[in-house]
């Protein structure tokens, strides 16, 4: 920007600007021209986004627990996590592939790829998840073992299939197009706050609530989202990406979408498999509570959601660009601001949590906090390795990332078993450590092979980063 040296907007412009890259460079130790101001702006709508959408969240749970009970609790989040275990199976690996390819065709201004991508994606997305769903809700009706309220819950969760399936998938391509608050708020903020009105009106109303009732109130709040959803996508669509013709390459989509698909799947497995394998091995009142304490995790994993959605797509400009150094650094901010939080966020569950767990959820539920600070050891560690699963799908290292999340589920699910028999719910939660070390340290180790770039918490002092 041109302008006066002496006018007094332009010397406050400019100081401000000093005092901005300033912060970073004594915060971060790193400097990012031309990307820091944007990526701080992202930053700070997702924080604003992600604190409304976490409270309504929390107050869901809350709403949940105290009306359902812990065992009609374990039902519903027995049936959710089957709904979004199906709904991963049918995104098939799309949603980062769009993040990628349709931030890549927007930058370049390659219309015609753009809206090829949004319509072959969309169309894939939607027969699977149609497929899926019909075969949960057949499943659930021909099985003669899912009887009663189980096999009525999984028909209702069966609805729930596509719209998370494609919930997502818009909500990616938003983010790809540079709506990166917009397209958070969909699964952030939309889905639970409406979800959250609908139950809290519907307990006002009536005097119980069960698991069934909370299904179909999710269905609605979940269409209501994907309506929306795709009204914004539609307005967001510049006029040449609408009236161009849209091109394919199914060939090289197919080829990154397979290990994609198998990496959500897994990353998906890797969050719903303990509520599967209690609902099997335990009581649904021992689900309900490792459910509150996994709820509760929300808290210390809102700085890690946000710092994934917010630079996946810069990380893959910056892989694209080939501007190694920038991107070495990108990577460490997101590593230090993760691990800090995640320390901050054990340190007050440790101090605070049997007693705010008590009093928020009721005494029913007290034995969720251990479980909660096992979980928030596995944050630590995991958030110590840094985000090298959201490096590499940006950076075409679509395979890597498959065998990462391969060993961490395999790990975990094979160490769950026995502990979940022992242990119960802490059982579960010491699992999940396993399987957040096996995945950092694989993903770090694939980040500095690949790229040579250092994704933990010391990436800045990294030699082996590349130098152009």
């Amino acid at each position: 920007m041109g302008g006066d040296p002496s006018d007094p907007l332009v010397i406050v412009s400019s100081s401000a600007g000093k005092i901005r890259r300033a912060y970073l460079r004594i915060v971060f130790s790193i400097d990012l021209p031309g990307l820091g101001g944007e990526l701080l702006v992202a930053g700070m709508g997702s924080l604003l986004i992600r604190a409304v959408g976490m409270i309504a969240t929390f107050v869901l749970g809350i709403l949940l627990a105290r009306y359902l009970g812990a065992s009609e609790l374990g039902l519903y989040g027995m049936v959710v996590a089957v709904a979004m275990l199906l709904a991963a199976i049918a995104q098939l690996g799309l949603p980062t592939l769009a993040t990628r390819e349709a931030a890549i065709a927007w930058s370049r201004g390659d219309f015609s790829e753009l809206r090829g991508i949004l319509l072959w994606f969309g169309l894939a997305a939607t027969a699977a998840a149609i497929i899926l769903g019909a075969g949960l809700a057949l499943g659930a009706t021909l099985w003669p073992r899912l009887t009663g309220s189980i096999g009525e819950a999984a028909r209702i969760g069966a609805l729930l299939v596509p719209l998370f399936a494609l919930t997502v998938l818009i909500s990616a391509e938003l983010r790809a197009l540079g709506r990166l608050v917009l397209g958070q708020s969909l699964e952030l903020l939309v889905r639970p706050l409406m979800t959250c009105l609908l139950v809290l009106l519907w307990v006002l109303v009536f005097p119980s609530l069960t698991a069934r009732v909370a299904l179909e109130i999710n269905v609605l709040a979940s269409l209501i989202a994907l309506l929306l959803a795709t009204w914004w996508l539609v307005c967001r669509l510049p006029r040449e990406a609408r009236g161009c013709r849209p091109n394919h390459h199914f060939r090289k989509w197919g080829r990154s979408a397979a290990p994609l698909a198998i990496t959500d799947v897994l990353r998906q497995l890797d969050g719903v498999y303990a509520i599967l394998l209690m609902g099997f091995l335990v009581t649904t009142a021992e689900t309900g509570i490792f459910r509150v304490a996994q709820s509760t995790m929300l808290f210390v994993a809102t700085p890690l959601f946000v710092v994934q959605v917010v630079v996946a797509p810069s990380l893959a400009r910056l892989h694209d660009s080939g501007d190694w150094s920038k991107l070495q650094r990108l990577v460490t901010i997101s590593a230090r601001l993760n691990f800090g939080a995640a320390v901050l966020g054990a340190l007050v569950v440790a101090v605070a949590g049997p007693d705010l767990i008590g009093l928020v959820f009721g005494t029913e539920y007290r034995g969720a906090w251990m479980p909660l600070l096992i979980l928030c050891v596995g944050q630590i560690v995991n958030r110590f390795f840094g985000v090298g699963f959201v490096l590499l799908p940006m950076a075409g290292a679509e395979r890597e990332l498959t065998f990462c999340f391969l060993v961490s589920v395999f790990v975990s699910v094979v160490c769950a078993v026995p502990l979940i028999i022992m242990w119960g719910s802490v059982g579960a939660a010491a699992a999940a450590i396993v399987g957040a070390a096996a995945n950092g340290c694989t993903t770090h180790y694939f980040a500095k092979v690949r790229m040579g770039i250092d994704t933990s918490l010391f990436g800045s002092y990294s030699r082996h980063v590349r130098n152009l």
